[in-house]
């Protein structure tokens, strides 16, 4: 039920990536699990891993194109690409596999060695995979291929564009200056630094193995429209949530222009309300309905969004509405919390 509820929204992968991994390591049965979101062409663009070491971590956001892409380098890359079922590649990998880089500088420091894997095609263009960890002993088995399989149609549904409700910590906002000709820092706050550093984004430049001295490449790209038209912003996928950036542009007749951003991590208001829900212990189509509620859905489009008759939903709100102690479909927002 959980995983149907985080999935249905249609708020992105990234955003829903911590708790997507808990439930499939519980589920299928594992000592850790990541989750990779990629482009396209298969690149990865970020991901969340439950326990990887600085070390791997920093490898795998600077060093991915250099040591991790080509002949038996079987990881997200080559995974997001094969062709056929979108489970188990890595059940029986070939013995080329434990002599690769993805093996020995990724897998194997992280205290790993069998690993499952899912391949999540999404319905945008993008793709995601989805990996399980075990050390020596046990080796995962043909059952818990299928439990893995499982997770598939609701994590492509997740991928999906859908309506989230995002919530920015305004008070937490970090700040970036910026050169654009040369894309080198000029000054930095610590909220912006650590946001940077947690972000785990891959091909932006980042360099973790020091002191980040050049703006990331989606920073140094708003240069350009800033100047077109005197404002830009974008948001980026990052475990949990995303990144919103606004920049403005600092003209000086003495100097070079400089760049200010201004970051704000998000989450969606819908993860924050799935456990509120979960402890009403109402069925998992009633929870739905709720979910749907207290993120701010509209009474008349709760059908639709969950494809159930009209008359089934008013029979459902009912007994919502005995539990929640309300009368009308805005209160079950400020009742949840109650």
């Amino acid at each position: 039920m959980e995983l149907r509820m985080l999935c249905r929204p249609g708020i992105g992968l990234a955003a829903i990536a911590p708790r997507v991994c808990r439930l499939a390591r519980e589920i299928v049965g594992a000592e850790a699990a990541s989750l990779f979101w990629l482009d396209e062409n298969a690149m990865p663009l970020g991901f969340f891993h439950e326990d990887s070491p600085e070390e791997a971590r920093f490898l795998f956001v600077n060093e991915f194109e250099r040591l991790f892409v080509g002949e038996g380098e079987i990881n997200v890359f080559a995974l997001a690409q094969a062709r056929g079922r979108s489970c188990g590649h890595l059940l029986t990998p070939p013995a080329s596999y434990f002599r690769s880089n993805t093996y020995n500088l990724l897998v194997r420091p992280s205290g790993h060695h069998h690993c499952l894997d899912l391949r999540i095609d999404d319905p945008c263009g993008g793709q995601a995979v989805l990996l399980l960890f075990r050390g020596d002993n046990p080796a995962f088995n043909d059952d818990q291929v299928a439990a893995l399989a499982a997770f598939e149609p609701f994590l492509r549904r997740a991928g999906t564009s859908g309506r989230a409700q995002w919530r920015s910590q305004i008070a937490n906002s970090g700040h970036l200056l910026f050169d654009p000709a040369t894309g080198l820092i000029c000054a930095m706050s610590d909220t912006a630094e650590t946001m940077l550093r947690d972000s785990n984004m891959v091909g932006q430049g980042l360099d973790l193995g020091g002191r980040l001295e050049s703006a990331p490449r989606f920073l140094t790209s708003l240069y350009q429209p800033l100047v077109e038209s005197g404002e830009a912003a974008a948001c980026i996928d990052v475990p949990a949530g995303r990144l919103s950036v606004k920049a403005t542009l600092l003209r000086s007749r003495e100097s070079q222009d400089q760049v200010l951003a201004t970051l704000n991590y998000e989450t969606p208001s819908e993860i924050a309300l799935i456990d509120p829900v979960l402890a009403k212990r109402l069925s998992p189509l009633r929870s739905e309905m709720l979910l749907f509620a207290a993120a701010g859905g509209a009474r008349d489009a709760v059908s639709d969004a969950l494809d159930i008759s009209k008359e089934a939903t008013k029979k459902h709100l009912a007994e919502i509405y005995r539990v929640m102690d309300v009368k009308r479909w805005d209160d079950l927002a400020e009742a949840l919390w109650r």
